[in-house]
Formats: C-alpha cells, sequence, structure tokens
C-alpha cells in the first residue's frame, strides 16, 4: 500500500466526509492511541498512533486486538485523519473529502485500515470477515488473510483498503466497513468493529453548485426589479 496524503483537511460544511468508529455490543476494552510496535497496516508510512483499539478474552489464553483508522491516501507525512480520539475513544470521528484523490485519480481521498492481533493463540483458531456497504449494495471481503493482507505473520494480519477499490470513483454516500472476528466452529461473532463514512459533495462540486444558484437567484431578483420599473 502507498504512503499516505495528508493535504485533505477540511472543515465540516466545506466538503467534509465523516468516519465514526463504534464498537460492538462484546465483552471488551476499548481505547485509542497506537497498536503494537512493528504494526504498519501492511505498508510504509501509514499511521499507527490514532487508531481505535477493542481488546477482547476469548477463552482462558486468548486475547483479541482488534484496530480500525481512518487515513488519508497518497504520499505525506504519514499521520491519521483529522479525529475526535482524544476526547471519545469509543466513537471516534475522523474527517476526509469523498471523490477521487489528488494524486491519482483511480484512488478516493481516504483508506480504511485495519489490525487483528492474537496475542497468546492461535490466528487460525478463528475465522474473520470484513464487508463494506454504500448504503445499496454490500461487498463481502471475507477472510482478510485472502484479499492482500499481511496474513499470520507475528500471529496477527493488517491492511490498508481504499474505498475506490471497491466503489470506484468514491462517490458520496454512506459507506459501512463492518469487520469480525469469529468462532471457526460456531460461527458466533467474538468480536467487531464498524467504520461509517459519510461522504458528502468535496469542495470543488459545493463552490459550482453555489455559484450557480446564487446567479440563478440573482437572474430572477433582476428579471422581477426591471419588471417593477
Amino acid at each position: 500500500m502507498k504512503n499516505k496524503w495528508f493535504g485533505l483537511l477540511l472543515t465540516a460544511g466545506t466538503g467534509a466526509a465523516v468516519l465514526t468508529l463504534a464498537s460492538a455490543a462484546h465483552a471488551q476494552t476499548t481505547t485509542f492511541g497506537s497498536l503494537p510496535a512493528g504494526t504498519t497496516f501492511g505498508g510504509t508510512g501509514i499511521a499507527t498512533d490514532a487508531v481505535e483499539i477493542d481488546t477482547t478474552t476469548s477463552g482462558a489464553d486468548t486475547i483479541i486486538t482488534l484496530g480500525l483508522e481512518g487515513t488519508p491516501y497518497g504520499p505525506g507525512p504519514g499521520l491519521a485523519l483529522p479525529n475526535d480520539g482524544s476526547t471519545s475513544p469509543t466513537a471516534v470521528t475522523y474527517y476526509a473529502r469523498d471523490g477521487a484523490s489528488p494524486s491519482s485519480l483511480t484512488h478516493g481521498t481516504w483508506n480504511f485500515d485495519y489490525y487483528i492481533g492474537i496475542s497468546t493463540g492461535d490466528f487460525d483458531n478463528y475465522t474473520y470477515d470484513l464487508t463494506i456497504n454504500n448504503g445499496t449494495t454490500t461487498q463481502n471481503l471475507e477472510d482478510p488473510t485472502t484479499f492482500g493482507g499481511t496474513a499470520d505473520i507475528n500471529n496477527a494480519d493488517q491492511n490498508s483498503e481504499n474505498v475506490d477499490f471497491y466503489y470506484p470513483g468514491a462517490p458520496a454516500g454512506i459507506y459501512t466497513i463492518d469487520l469480525e472476528v469469529l468462532n471457526k466452529t460456531t460461527g458466533a461473532v467474538i468480536d467487531n468493529d464498524v467504520i461509517t463514512v459519510d461522504a458528502v459533495p468535496d469542495t470543488t462540486s459545493t463552490l459550482a453548485l453555489t455559484a450557480i444558484t446564487l446567479g440563478g437567484l440573482m437572474f430572477v431578483s433582476r428579471k422581477k426589479f426591471a419588471a417593477a420599473l
């Protein structure tokens, strides 16, 4: 996965997208911060220090760690997307722009990054599921180890995925990304994290629409003024 680009910081109301990470109702501990040393999300230069982290104990000796983060796509200093994680670790909000990345028209401006770590058990004792939904269709990515992640190295799997991989052009809409760890025998969900991405039109499109609207209103006003004369 390529390095990330941090030149996407926008304020709300000028073309911002909101990523909200929420923990499922499982017995777990949720924190916000850094993943274990050596975590890379399958690439180089990708931030790993602004992550919502869920830790769950399964059985007597297995500790499962899930990490989710939103990051910009493209070259840059390797920072996470702007977020409120320092004040809200259990429902972190990240900000990004929708549409194509300025550094690559074949990629969206944002990535979702995932990490699964098994600290004292066997990674292969579980199955894993990752889905993305844009409000209309769901793409089931199945076991993360089958689509390019760094599988079962140090008993962990991790990767960084771009929205454009699944929805070309990264159109505006509401995206839901769900990462689950399941019991291999029963299929029961042991732990999961969900990211919701609320993408809105980018700044250029918004300004163009505003200009057209204002132009139309001014034209109508001039016609009314002329009629009054």
